[in-house]
Formats: structure tokens, sequence, C-alpha cells
């Protein structure tokens, strides 16, 4: 992986935050900005939201002061929020070193994978599909099983984060989304999205209930997604999982290649004075 290309990946994942916020705005109709930009990235607060507040892309492109890092840090602060962002391999070596100095710490990591898509390569009959799994789009009426169905299966997936349908409302009517399920022997078994920017297709965000893990209802949810991808004319896809977990495996069975990890840094709120 160059720098160039994940200057890349970083800039369509700041273009897709922003896209949520703007659809979050909608929304939301109170007139709350949802995020701004920062550094050359972007600063998501999402619903204000202590789980998924973050910044993306700051650092990737120019340097951090400290007086800019404090900047960031009163911006969390005024919303009451924990202070987030992300920073890779490509990452302004300055900011990483002034996080530190600041007392933020790692909360996780997220490994990138791409994959470069091309028409002429198409999957042999069979290849990647499992017996008795079956991936739809679905249609607009169910989307109210899709986003419950995805926000179950998120809840015991291997971050073992709590997710809720509500947190998925931004997808309905999102012109850029593609909504899939995925059932065993017509049951529903699982959910996943497609979230096309330019020639750049996003296939994070799927997940299989409980019971039904380890039927290959991912691996099939993957390979429609990567077919649809295809023929909306993407050439590169792009994923996130948990380092070593079976999403990742998953995913380079299919031809998805570590391209660099994310590093997830936070600072928590000051403690307030009695």
């Amino acid at each position: 992986m160059d720098r160039e290309t994940a200057l890349l990946v970083e800039g369509t994942l700041v273009e897709l935050v922003g896209m949520i916020s703007d659809r979050l705005e909608e929304l939301q109709a109170d007139g709350i900005e949802q995020s701004e930009e920062f550094a050359e990235g972007i600063i998501s607060y999402h619903n204000n939201s202590e789980d998924y507040c973050q910044a993306i892309g700051v650092g990737m492109e120019e340097e951090i002061s400290e007086e800019m890092l404090e900047d960031l840090e009163q911006r969390f602060i005024a919303r009451s929020l924990p202070a987030r962002t992300t920073i890779t391999p490509f990452t302004d070596p300055g900011f990483a070193r002034l996080l530190q100095d600041r007392g933020w710490r790692i909360e996780t990591w997220m490994n990138v994978l791409v994959c470069p898509l091309d028409e002429e390569e198409e999957f042999e009959e069979g290849e990647f599909e499992a017996d008795g799994v079956e991936v739809r789009e679905i249609d607009p009426e169910e989307f109210g099983l899709w986003a419950r169905t995805i926000a179950e299966a998120f809840t015991t997936v291997e971050t073992g984060a709590a997710s809720t349908p509500e947190y998925y409302a931004w997808f309905e009517e999102f012109d850029s989304a593609r909504m899939y399920m995925g059932y065993v022997n017509g049951k529903v078994a699982g959910a996943g999205v497609l979230v096309m920017l330019d020639d750049v297709v996003f296939l994070s965000g799927a997940g299989t209930l409980e019971e039904f893990r380890r039927k290959g209802v991912q691996t099939v949810l993957l390979r429609r997604r990567m077919e649809d991808a295809i023929d909306e004319g993407a050439t590169l896809a792009l994923f996130l999982s948990v380092p070593g977990s079976p999403s990742q495996r998953n995913a380079e069975r299919l031809g998805f290649e570590v391209a660099y990890t994310r590093v997830y840094m936070k600072k928590s709120l000051p403690e307030r004075e009695h």
C-alpha cells in the first residue's frame, strides 16, 4: 500500500462520513450540525453519540500542531463528548506523538482491506456460494426488517458493541446505498449494505444472526455485493474488519488484502470540578 492509495481510502471514508452527516441532518431537521471539516479531514458527531463520534482523516495531508490538537479536543468538549480520532501509518508522525503527550489512549484497531475490481473477472458458478443460502436486495417495505436484523447481528459480532435499529435509520432512502438480506433455507439469517462513492465501493456493514453463523452467509453476502459493485462500475472495494476476525478471513478468501491498520484513539472528557 502506497501513500497515494491510502489518501484515496481515507479520503473516501471522509466523504462517506460527510454523506452520512448530511443524511442525519435531513432526518433530524433541528438545525444541529452533525459534522464539520477539520484539517483536511472531518469530525463526525453522529447525533452527539459517545459511541460513534470521531474525527477521520486528520493529519493525513497536513502537519498537526499542538494548538490544532487542542482545538480539536475543545470541539468535542463543547458537545460534552469524548474526543476520538483515527491515525494510520501514513498520518503525520508528529500528530501521533502529540496524542500520546496529551493523554490520548488507544481504544481499538481496525484493518483496512482493499480489493481491485475488474468487470472482466467473474466469479465461477458455485464459487463462494453455500447450500441453502440466498441473498436478495431488499424492497423498500423491508427496510425495518433489514435494520432490526443488522442491529441484532452487530450486537453479537466480534466487537461486542451494542447496536439498535434506530442507528441505521439514515440508510433509508440513502441514494448511494443498497441493502441486502441473507437467508438460510428461507429464514432471515443476516444483512449487509453496499455504499457507492464514485468508482469506490464500501462493503463493511454486514452481520449474521448468531444461530446462523458458520453457514456461509457472510461469504455469499460479500460475493453478491462485489458482483453488484462491479455492475455499478466500481474499480476498488474497501472493507474494514477487526484484525484476525472471521470477517477478515472471509474477505481475504474473496480477494481482499490488508492495506494497513487504523488505530482509534480516544481522550475522555476532563473531570468536572466539584
